[in-house]
């Protein structure tokens, strides 16, 4: 089991030294440039997530809650954080998913919202021509 997680570690490495936008690496899998990921599989289920006290709203920003992290060895408590608003795009945070015997991490992503009012409208308007 060490084998593997500090291969995946040295991976990680390998692919970030490469420059800040061809990886970013988590506890639990690696995400690279144009939205491939690499994900680590856990035979033991992550704890019960931590009470977290949410910090007050602020402008422009928004609060991730925190997680469980795998570092190839054990699971490791990532502290919720702030990020910052994208225009157009809906968060959806990582969380682990049981998979047969094995859980596995989805990390987190960047959704593109769809405008359903101009979609319908356009809609509507190719009907009446």
């Amino acid at each position: 089991m060490k084998r593997f997680g500090l291969s995946a570690t040295l991976v990680a490495l390998s692919l970030a030294a490469l420059g800040p936008t061809a990886a970013l690496a988590d506890g639990a899998g690696m995400r690279l440039a144009g939205g491939v990921s690499i994900g680590i599989a856990v035979g033991t289920p992550p704890p019960p997530p931590r009470v977290e006290m949410v910090p007050a709203p602020r402008h422009g920003v928004f609060w991730v809650p925190g997680y469980w992290a795998w570092d190839g060895y054990r699971y490791l408590w990532a502290q919720g954080r702030w990020v910052n608003e994208r225009p157009g795009y809906a968060y959806a945070p990582g969380y682990w998913e049981q998979r047969g015997r094995r859980w596995h991490f989805e990390p987190e992503r960047w959704q593109e919202r769809r405008d359903e009012r101009r979609h319908h409208e356009g809609r509507d308007h190719d009907r009446r021509d």
